[in-house]
């Protein structure tokens, strides 16, 4: 087991369990969502129309599921920054890459301790999660779907969040680079969206804005839950198929589509946080200072 798994994972998951650090991080997440919880609690316990007639544990597990989402966006960002920006402040990088280990395994033992992390916390949801499941109306297939799609999407956060730490020396420009990234990815599709529709009602132009919907993470988590809960989100995003090039875009299963956009997000992140780290590029860093 130490022989195969890597150097950089395995010393960041020793630091991680060896400190209380996680302790407190695990605690003061799942306080948060126990507390953001409580009004949705409350909300079903007085709504008896849901309780009658078995969707309490759909729309609870719905608004679970959009709540670990927004949490993981906001906390997972920040972690992933610090990743290779910190071994740089501590002056620890230099060691790190005097070793025999290729940027393109340190890069990657980085990436998992982050994805480690997160992934502790998304389990620790799976306690409210499975109040869904007893309620009724949902199923273990629909639980582990939804952590398939955090898994994805921590990946793709991680990934950039380690090529800005990897790009830039402090840790908090990192951090506000990764999030600039993450809200272009968010705000641009949306805002041309917009763009395209008043074109079309002005001058009659039809421009095939949706294709930039497949940046944005929020159109995929929605789609993909479409695809996992038909009955309690059938067409919830037709509503942007209106005045578009392609009528029949978001009424499609595209969920795969986003999958693999991210995928590929990551993909660029992690390769250009290597190539940051090769020593051709440290020494040509050097040589022009």
């Amino acid at each position: 087991m130490r022989k195969t798994l890597n150097p950089v994972l395995r010393r960041e998951l020793l630091a991680m369990t060896r400190s209380w650090r996680l302790a407190w991080m695990l605690m003061g997440y799942l306080l948060v969502l126990a507390l953001a919880s409580l009004p949705l609690f409350f909300s079903l316990r007085y709504d008896t129309g849901n309780l009658l007639s078995g969707t309490a544990g759909s729309t609870l597990f719905l608004e679970l599921a959009c709540l670990q989402a927004v949490l993981l966006g906001v906390t997972v960002p920040s972690i992933a920054a610090s990743s290779i920006s910190a071994e740089r402040e501590k002056q620890t990088l230099d060691v790190l890459l005097c070793t025999r280990m290729s940027p393109r395994r340190i890069v990657l033992g980085k990436l998992g301790a982050s994805v480690a992390g997160m992934l502790l916390l998304t389990v620790g949801m799976l306690p409210l999660f499975s109040l869904g499941m007893l309620l009724g109306g949902v199923t273990l297939w629909q639980v582990l779907a939804v952590f398939g799609f955090y898994l994805v999407f921590t990946l793709m956060l991680s990934s950039i969040g380690i090529g800005c730490s990897a790009l830039f020396k402090r840790t908090r420009t990192a951090g506000l680079v990764t999030y600039l990234i993450f809200g272009a990815l968010l705000l641009i599709p949306f805002i041309a969206w917009l763009i395209g529709a008043l074109v079309e009602d002005t001058m009659g132009l039809q421009l095939p804005v949706e294709l930039l919907m497949w940046l944005n993470p929020v159109i995929g988590f929605v789609g993909y839950m479409e695809m996992i809960m038909p009955d309690l989100l059938d067409g919830a995003l037709s509503v942007f198929s209106t005045g578009t090039v392609y009528p029949d875009f978001f009424r499609a299963n595209t969920w795969w589509i986003h999958l693999a956009v991210e995928g590929l997000i990551a993909w660029g992140s992690l390769a250009i946080a290597a190539h940051c780290l090769s020593p051709k590029a440290r020494h040509r860093v050097k040589k022009e200072k």
